[in-house]
C-alpha cells in the first residue's frame, strides 16, 4: 500500500509541476502579447507593414479563441 501511495503522490506531483510550468509560460506569453497588441493595432503600423499586421490579426484571433 505504501508503494502505491508513493507512486500516486509522485504522479500527482509531476502533473502539478507540469501545470505550474504551463501556467507560467501562458502568463509570459500574455505579457508579451499585451505589449505587442497595441503596436500592431496602430493604424500607422498596419499601413507601414500590412502583411505583418494581417498575420498578427489572424494569430490574435486564434489566440483569443484558444484562451
Amino acid at each position: 500500500m505504501r508503494g502505491r501511495l508513493r507512486n500516486e503522490t509522485s504522479a500527482w506531483e509531476k502533473k502539478l509541476q507540469f501545470m505550474s510550468d504551463l501556467i507560467a509560460e501562458m502568463v509570459k506569453t500574455m505579457k508579451d502579447w499585451r505589449y505587442l497588441e497595441p503596436i500592431f493595432s496602430s493604424g500607422d503600423i498596419i499601413n507601414t507593414m500590412p502583411a505583418e499586421g494581417k498575420m498578427f490579426k489572424e494569430v490574435d484571433s486564434i489566440w483569443k479563441t484558444t484562451m
